[in-house]
């Protein structure tokens, strides 16, 4: 029997509240720039340390209903996680986050749920195989009819159904939320029949 030492490979993103900016620990799947400007910065972490910058750069997250971006990603060799900037994350994507005991949400602020993702390990987790590059130009991946209906600017699913084949188990659910806001109509006014014998008798006023 031995006892050693050993670490397992974290490829996860974890966000972190406390986190000025994305942290990881290879250039795995990001789009490196100014590696040049980095040499000898340190990115100071909880206890006090200074760890070295080796690069800096940019990446995506691509989920069933959006893609995140992630900006100003530092590469940083000696953190044993992967910390996403909820500050930074936010900002950069217009979006909120929710924590709750067992998941986390990413909502956008009409409160549409853009990402879900689980609690592992008593840590949030981001999976690694939502980070990518570039979009693919061909995928397996099903596209669902809600999907369709967002990117065609919310058409009808007769429009939808018309212009791209779709499964009919596919169909859209009755309500789409955005919808309802920005196609809704004002109630029509009630006809009111006022005669008035003088000026200023009767005044319409915009409250």
């Amino acid at each position: 029997m031995v006892a050693a030492r050993y670490h397992i490979a974290d490829n996860e993103w974890h966000p972190d509240t406390g986190a000025t900016h994305h942290l990881r620990n290879n250039a795995n799947n990001i789009h490196v720039f100014n590696d040049d400007d980095n040499n000898h910065d340190h990115i100071q972490v909880a206890n006090g340390a200074g760890l070295e910058i080796l690069h800096s750069g940019t990446s995506t997250f691509s989920s069933p209903s959006k893609s995140f971006m992630l900006k100003q990603i530092l590469c940083v060799p000696n953190i044993n996680k992967n910390l996403l900037s909820v500050h930074r994350f936010c900002l950069d994507n217009n979006v909120f986050f929710e924590f709750h005991a067992s998941f986390f949400l990413v909502k956008d602020y009409l409160g549409n749920i853009l990402h879900r993702g689980p609690l592992s390990n008593g840590l949030y987790t981001f999976f690694a195989s939502l980070a990518h590059l570039q979009p693919q130009g061909l995928s397996s991946i099903h596209v669902s009819a809600q999907l369709w209906h967002r990117h065609l600017g919310h058409a009808s699913f007769l429009v939808i159904n018309k212009a791209i084949s779709i499964a009919p188990r596919n169909k859209l659910p009755s309500i789409c939320s955005e919808c309802q806001l920005a196609k809704s109509h004002a109630m029509p006014f009630k006809h009111v029949h006022v005669s008035v014998l003088k000026p200023l008798e009767l005044i319409y006023s915009d409250v």
